[in-house]
């Protein structure tokens, strides 16, 4: 399963070379799984009190299909991958996808796309892995603009992550976000999982190695 995150991690930067790619690593915490939810190939790997992340890889140029000012309306996945403690999938590809994005100025006479919750300063990402894993990320922070935001820096973490399964309806699992942080441009991302495969290198031959020890003393 582990090997499929870095499948997949590999796979964030797969995008076209016109695009100007930034990506998030979203952390969180799951704090509840909803026995009540319809059963789920997904449901089995999230327990309270697993630390999971999302990977996303964004398109700064997308564009905002919102006129509004006070709202921004986006499609900017181009790749993703997700992991916690139990599973890990892979989307290389673009998903079904949302990003809505309501700033400071917005007011309810603004007009903008329905959005819950109808506030200002808010976000809500949503989108789909082929395998039918849906994930919904709801942000509380300053947007002083309808701009797509690269930086997380500038973002306060307090927001939710809720896990569907083939739709949004009742959610099979809802967690809090801890921290969003940058990944490294892809040449350092290269560099960084190049030394992990070199990690599990020399930890798989670490262990070959002790278990050839351990068969020669059993042998004698």
């Amino acid at each position: 399963m582990r090997a499929l995150g870095v499948v997949g991690l590999i796979g964030l930067f797969a995008v076209p070379a016109n695009a100007a790619p930034f990506t998030w690593a979203v952390q969180g915490t799951v704090t509840n799984v909803n026995a009540s939810a319809p059963a789920s190939p997904f449901t089995s790997a999230l327990h309270v009190g697993d630390s999971v992340t999302w990977w996303v890889t964004f398109d700064s140029a997308a564009t905002d299909y919102d006129p509004s000012a006070d709202c921004g309306q986006y499609t900017p996945i181009v790749s993703m991958a997700f992991e916690d403690g139990a599973m890990a999938v892979s989307q290389p590809t673009i998903p079904g996808q949302d990003y809505l994005i309501k700033a400071a100025s917005y007011s309810a006479a603004s007009n903008c796309q329905t959005f819950v919750p109808p506030t200002a300063n808010t976000a809500r990402i949503r989108a789909g892995f082929d395998d039918g894993l849906l994930v919904s990320l709801h942000l509380a922070g300053t947007f002083s603009s309808d701009a797509l935001p690269v930086d997380p820096t500038g973002l306060s973490p307090i927001g939710t992550l809720d896990f569907f399964y083939a739709g949004f309806g009742n959610p099979i699992a809802t967690g809090r976000v801890t921290a969003i942080r940058a990944v490294p441009e892809p040449a350092g991302a290269a560099l960084v999982l190049g030394g992990v495969a070199a990690f599990l290198r020399r930890s798989r031959r670490l262990r070959a190695g002790r278990s050839s020890r351990q068969s020669a003393v059993v042998s004698r």
